[in-house]
Parts: C-alpha cells; sequence; structure tokens
C-alpha cells in the first residue's frame, strides 16, 4: 500500500454510526472501515449484529471499545463483560483494535492481558508516564491528535517525549475533538499535530509525516488490504 490508497479510517461506536459504515462500506474509496461499541453506548441487543461474519469482510479495525468510568454510576462490569466480547472477536476475526480508556487504565490492563496476541492503538491518549510505559510494553500504538495543542494537555505532550517513533499515529477523533481555537477538527489539522510532534522530539517535520503514515499502515496491517 502506498499514501494514495488511503483517505481516512471511519469508526463506529454505536448502532447508528454502525450503520453508517455499513453504508461507507459500499464505497472502495473508503477502504479502512472501524466497528465496534463504544462504552458509553452500549446496547447489548444489538452487538451479536455488529459482529455478523458477512459484516466483518468489509471491516478492518474493530473500534472505539473500552472502558470508561468518568460517571460513577456507570455499570463497570457490563463494561467489562462488553469488553472482553468484542476482544474475542477481535481475536476470531484477526482484526487491530482501536482502544478508548477513561478514567479505567487499571481494569483495561487486567483485561488486555489477556489478549496480548491483538494489535491495538491506545485512541486520544492522555496518562501518567508509569501507564503510558505499560501500553508501550505491551505493544500499543498510542493515538495523538489536535488536544496536543492545547496548554491543558501536558500528559499527552509528555507521552510524545516517551513513545518510540515506530509507535506514534495520528488522528482527529472528529467530530469530538476541538483544535486549540474551538473548531471541530478536521483532517487538515494533523499537519499542525506532526509539527507539534517534530518540535516536542527535536525530529523533522517530514520524518514525523512519513513514520506515524508508516506506523498507521503497520497498525491495520493484512486486514487493511
Amino acid at each position: 500500500m502506498n499514501q494514495c490508497d488511503i483517505s481516512i479510517i471511519v469508526p463506529s461506536y454505536n448502532k447508528v454510526a454502525f450503520s453508517r459504515v455499513k453504508e461507507l462500506s459500499k464505497d472502495t474509496h473508503l477502504p479502512v472501515l472501524s466497528t465496534g461499541m463504544h462504552p458509553l453506548f452500549i446496547d447489548a441487543d444489538f452487538l451479536p449484529k455488529m459482529f455478523d461474519p458477512a459484516a466483518m469482510d468489509s471491516v478492518s479495525i474493530i473500534g472505539e471499545i473500552g472502558l470508561d468510568y468518568r460517571n460513577k454510576e456507570v455499570d463497570r462490569k457490563k463494561q467489562k463483560h462488553i469488553f472482553r466480547y468484542q476482544l474475542e472477536y477481535a481475536r476470531t476475526f484477526r482484526k487491530p483494535v482501536i482502544i478508548h480508556c477513561v478514567a479505567a487504565f487499571g481494569d483495561l490492563i487486567e483485561i488486555i492481558n489477556d489478549f496480548s496476541d491483538i494489535t491495538m492503538v491506545m485512541h486520544r491518549v492522555s496518562t501518567s508516564e508509569e501507564i503510558g510505559r505499560k501500553l508501550l510494553d505491551r505493544g500499543f500504538f498510542m493515538g495523538f491528535g489536535p488536544d496536543l495543542l492545547k496548554n491543558s494537555h501536558k500528559k499527552s505532550r509528555h507521552l510524545v517525549k516517551i513513545t518510540p517513533e515506530n509507535r506514534i499515529v495520528l488522528e482527529t477523533d472528529a467530530p469530538y475533538t476541538r483544535t486549540s481555537g474551538g473548531a471541530i477538527a478536521m483532517p487538515w489539522d494533523l499537519e499542525e499535530v506532526a509539527r507539534e510532534i517534530a518540535d516536542i522530539r527535536d525530529s523533522s517535520f517530514e520524518e514525523i509525516v512519513e513514520r506515524s503514515f508508516q506506523n498507521a499502515m503497520n497498525f491495520i496491517g493484512d486486514a487493511g488490504s
């Protein structure tokens, strides 16, 4: 694959988004599609339809899936069960996984240790150096986006420094991430993100662009071809 072969990675996260991704699967100009059930949008009855073997033919990635404990009233047991369920499907269909995690890294690391054979990326990563190193030791790719441009995201900036160059990928998390100016993040905003990463790492912009693209290809692997 070369850089012209991919236009965008489109993930789904709930029932409605899954239907849209299913429609996009008919467009051969969008070869990298992802499906999964976000921990804040759990619909256990719909989950088997998401992972119907026929639907998996057009899907390259599972996600975004994971754990989110920011609301203390969430059913953590149910989230963990659904997370494991989806990881089992990722293993069965041999798909890489996009991981979402908020305030739940202890449980997340305990679970992913049972799935060491699956390639994973930590989406919109922002956590402590200790947790970051555990994820890197596990072989995670680390997703950085427009949050990196905000002064409040010091953890993300530090993680950029300690993440090996072959584990950095770029993402927008559009339309849920805003730029430092308050606009919805767009793919072209990743140029500024790449320049910021180059500055933090004392590297060249061209090197970060080329390497992060190759890392994305390595993450997708055979599933995206």
